[in-house]
């Protein structure tokens, strides 16, 4: 495994750092679906470094993704999400997310 980490002396540069997306899904059944509308399982998106779903108490999906950039995350949300959730008649669009940039990513 490599790390990666961005130390004080690298930070104010310019350099595209990972980042993690955290959002959600009211239900695992809507989460499948859009997963499958976005072909996620077969044609691994552009600068996806790891994805994870995971059911909470609730019934909602917590989604946490880190990418190789926010373009890259962008990327898939104007591509592939969008799209995905248009084609099943998802209400509100793209889900409220937090984006955070790390600072230490162990690969």
């Amino acid at each position: 495994m490599a790390a990666v980490r961005v130390g004080a002396a690298e930070q104010g540069r310019s350099i595209l750092l990972p980042v993690v997306v955290i959002s959600h899904a009211p239900s695992r059944e809507l989460y499948e679906q859009v997963a499958a509308g976005a072909h996620v399982d077969t044609d691994r998106p552009p600068g996806a470094i790891i994805h994870t779903a995971s059911e909470l108490p609730d019934g909602r999906v917590r989604i946490v993704d880190v990418w190789e950039s926010r373009e890259h995350a962008a990327g898939f949300e104007r591509t592939r999400l969008v799209p995905a959730l248009v084609a099943i008649g998802a209400p509100g669009g793209p889900p409220e997310r937090e984006i955070t940039e790390t600072f230490h990513l162990i690969r």
